[in-house]
């Protein structure tokens, strides 16, 4: 007699779902905690439903644990968690692609950057770019004096700010986002666009 067995773990309603790209020698770490319900646990009994708490680590560092890290990290709601992903998996790689052909121009005075009809620069510049996804802000700065630096974003909402690499984010995001949206889904979640704002 053959016996078939198979037992299949998934997350539920309660559940913390963490969405976590390890930091290394080379890149920061990137974290989401994720409350699709809040806990019975006593641990979380501040947390909201339909919330995520994102924070970073340093390079070759761990995370803070939970009690700590909520105190600090940007809180968001789910649906604005994954337009923020979505975001970097789509949009980043023209707005760098768009940033770093006009810098080589500019740097190497092939195209004069031009403020008005009269008045055009060359050699050196700064870059700002701006968005708004709901009530969050993204805000990116480079500058061709500064190549080395990494290509940040400041994540801001209600208050709390958190950096995000954009290149990390956009790796991280590209390989994960429809997974993340299908376990959410299977877990319980019911929409990611009809959920009202409660972080």
């Amino acid at each position: 007699m053959q016996v078939y067995q198979n037992v299949h773990f998934r997350p539920i309603r309660t559940s913390l779902i963490s969405h976590t790209y390890l930091s290394s020698s080379k890149e920061r770490g990137i974290q989401a905690k994720i409350f699709i319900e809040t806990p019975k646990d006593e641990k979380y009994r501040e947390v909201q439903s339909n919330s995520v708490y994102l924070t970073t680590c340093d390079k070759n560092r761990t995370f803070e644990d939970f009690e700590v890290a909520s105190q600090t990290a940007v809180i968001l709601t789910i649906p604005l968690y994954i337009s923020i992903l979505s975001f970097f998996q789509k949009n980043w790689p023209e707005i760098k692609k768009h940033c770093l052909l006009n810098f080589s121009r500019i740097q190497k005075e092939v195209i004069p950057f031009q403020i008005t009809p009269y008045i055009h620069y060359t050699l050196a510049a700064a870059c700002k770019y701006e968005t708004k996804i709901e009530d969050a802000q993204l805000i990116f700065e480079r500058s061709t004096e500064e190549p080395d630096l990494p290509n940040q974003f400041l994540l801001e909402r209600n208050g709390r700010t958190v950096l995000l690499d954009a290149d990390t984010m956009h790796s991280f995001a590209a390989g994960t986002v429809q997974d993340l949206v299908d376990h959410l889904y299977k877990a319980g979640y019911v929409d990611l666009c009809s959920q009202s704002d409660h972080a």
